[in-house]
């Protein structure tokens, strides 16, 4: 008698062969609840796999903190034996960012402004994926960039039909006293770099800090690069770095806050939509439990007289509703993430627009539950007027005229 709840639940739910419209019933709820979870899910792992895959492209050549102080230069030999103090930073690196005019066979284009990136070869391959980013040839940074040889962009070779070996000017104001001068410095191609972001392929370029310090005849940088040991003290690493030295330090993620507020909030959109629908497949279990109710009346009153209590009655059409609700929702799950592997290993193609070139996905078990309950308490919810209305059924007349 334990279970006694239970077994009435699935007998209305699986021995119903004589009532063919509550038996098609079940199915429309069963089936809609499996599309609508099939759609949240596989929009969800697209969405999530735009953001994931977004971040990586942001992040590769980024650190995780960033310090600078703009307008100003930064005395980095000051500042490293500071930063060594803080066990929470596992490297960190100087950087220095100018910008150039491109020159290529005594012609100077004014049209084509270069951003100079320098960097100490050694120390940034520990706090950023640069080293990983060239994409010919495949060498160490510290062997790549020596003396005046640089790293391009891929989308700038191609357009300047730029190859490893080829040698063009980069064009540099100089304060002269009280006139700038525009002087011209030559480099050579040592690699090509293949970021996956538009403005950095067509435009960057990076040499090593002592080149870029010959030239100007300075020490000082302009930013510095730190990398982190857990990601999670990022933020409080952040405050400390500011309260410290009273400049700017920043996380990489603010550098792009319109892209990453963009996709989450397309993300939590998405979500939230899917999940009304989900809420409205469910509005048929509506329709299910009370043609239950009705049909099954003088069955529900039987046992209460037997001493069934109200709340037990209740709770075999609470079991009925999660039982369809929870059945469907884990199928559409598993259907969405079979969909996600397809997607996954056909690697379509998708406009150039985006900072991927193949259609992501991203699955995690977290989402997993997530969208698993979301469904299940919707439907509960959605549920819970026709559940209630076995509160007002006139036992004594049920008994009497059925």
């Amino acid at each position: 008698m334990k279970n006694i709840t239970t077994q009435i639940a699935l007998n209305y739910l699986f021995k119903n062969e004589k009532l063919n419209s509550i038996n098609s019933m079940i199915k429309v709820c069963f089936f809609s609840i499996f599309i609508a979870t099939t759609s949240l899910a596989i929009s969800f792992f697209i969405m999530s796999g735009f953001e994931k895959e977004t971040n990586k492209k942001l992040k590769n050549i980024n650190p995780d903190i960033i310090i600078s102080s703009y307008g100003n230069s930064l005395n980095y030999k000051k500042i490293a034996p500071i930063l060594n103090e803080y066990s929470e930073i596992e490297s960190f690196s100087p950087i220095d960012n100018q910008y150039a005019i491109l020159e290529k066979k005594n012609e100077v284009d004014l049209n084509k402004i270069l951003m100079i990136r320098a960097i100490n070869p050694e120390l940034e391959s520990k706090v950023t994926n640069l080293e990983n980013l060239v994409a010919f040839p495949k060498n160490n940074l510290d062997a790549l960039l020596t003396n005046n040889r640089v790293l391009i962009g891929k989308k700038l070779a191609i357009l300047e039909q730029f190859n490893t070996g080829d040698k063009f000017n980069i064009v540099i104001a100089q304060k002269n006293k009280k006139k700038i001068d525009l002087k011209s410095y030559p480099v050579e191609v040592a690699g090509i770099l293949d970021i996956g972001i538009d403005e950095l392929d067509n435009n960057l370029v990076i040499c090593s800090l002592n080149y870029l310090n010959n030239i100007f005849n300075k020490k000082e940088v302009s930013q510095i690069n730190i990398k982190l040991k857990n990601l999670e003290q990022e933020q409080e690493i952040i405050n400390k770095l500011k309260k410290r030295f009273n400049i700017d330090a920043y996380s990489w993620k603010e550098l792009n806050p319109a892209i990453m507020s963009a996709l989450k909030l397309e993300k939590y959109i998405t979500f939230f939509i899917l999940s009304l629908l989900i809420f409205i497949a469910s509005m048929n279990m509506i329709s299910l439990i009370y043609m239950l109710i009705t049909r099954k009346r003088k069955e529900i009153a039987i046992l209460i007289t037997l001493g069934l209590s109200i709340k037990k009655i209740q709770k075999i059409f609470l079991i009925i509703t999660t039982t369809i609700s929870a059945g469907a929702s884990m199928l559409g799950i598993l259907t969405a993430v079979t969909l996600a592997k397809l997607i996954e290993i056909s690697k379509i193609k998708i406009p150039a627009a985006y900072f991927v070139e193949t259609l992501p996905v991203n699955i995690n078990m977290t989402t997993l539950i997530l969208i698993l309950l979301t469904s299940i308490l919707l439907t509960i919810v959605a549920t819970i007027s026709p559940i209630k209305s076995l509160d007002k059924l006139n036992i004594s007349e049920i008994l009497r005229f059925d």
